[in-house]
């Protein structure tokens, strides 16, 4: 029983529930249930399961998140949901039309550009190849450029400030996985990146999940930033640190 309602609402790690039916309190079964207060009431007669699944479930207080809403939201998602799955089959289409039929940055590849990344500003230049989860969750000001072989995984947002510059080969990561294996087998979560105005991006820099790099930053080749870089901050090195101000 407990497995068929998270199977209905794909609730698998979950804080709190109740559970009720007509002829009973709650069900101590039931005990795993992301949302609160969830009412599932049969109409049996004896109001129990026995001849399968509920006739009528009625969610009281909160809606069920889906799976694109938790993984925008930073919680535990399942990467197979079939949306996310045809929201990447999208997005791989768009990218093999940019960085292999077009591959230079024709009318056409601006289009396909576009229509990747539509939460852009003025001047947004890539350099093919680009890769990308999405392309919908990268946000991004005017005058943005990026060099070739660039990847964002954006299962969570990316906001990128205006005038930023990314060399070859620069890779933010919004996605990470849980430590505990048995977890990491099914779910995985994404944290946002945010990189503010004025910055560049040396090459092979890695972004970490959750990171924010403050306005008017240069990140050294190599780097790989695991903190956040407060504004006009030159950092280098893996972990990246910040060596000087800048602007002073």
């Amino acid at each position: 029983m407990n497995l068929i309602i998270d199977y209905i609402y794909n609730i698998q790690f979950c804080s709190t529930s109740r559970i009720c039916m007509r002829d009973s309190s709650e069900n101590p079964l039931l005990s795993r249930c992301q949302n609160e207060a969830i009412e599932i009431v049969t109409d049996s007669p004896t109001g129990a399961f026995a001849e399968g699944m509920p006739k009528k479930i009625r969610k009281s207080t909160m809606e069920i998140k889906t799976e694109k809403e938790k993984m925008i939201a930073g919680e535990y998602y399942l990467a197979g949901d079939p949306v996310l799955v045809k929201d990447r089959r999208r997005s791989k289409n768009l990218l093999h039309r940019l960085n292999v039929t077009e591959y230079r940055i024709t009318k056409k590849a601006r289009e396909i550009i576009k229509e990747l990344i539509p939460n852009a500003g003025a001047n947004l230049y890539i350099e093919p190849p680009f890769f990308c989860d999405y392309g919908s969750n990268i946000h991004c000001g005017e005058n943005v450029y990026f060099n070739v072989n660039c990847v964002v995984l954006d299962c969570a947002k990316v906001t990128i400030g205006s005038n930023v510059f990314f060399a070859p080969n620069v890779q933010l990561y919004t996605a990470t996985h849980p430590l505990e294996a048995e977890l990491r087998k099914t779910l995985e979560n994404a944290l946002p990146i945010t990189i503010g105005d004025d910055c560049w991006i040396g090459g092979n820099t890695v972004i970490c999940p959750g990171i924010t790099i403050g306005k008017g930053c240069v990140i050294g080749a190599g780097s790989v930033v695991t903190k956040d870089i407060p504004d006009n901050s030159l950092a280098v090195g893996n972990p990246a640190k910040v060596i000087r101000k800048l602007n002073e």
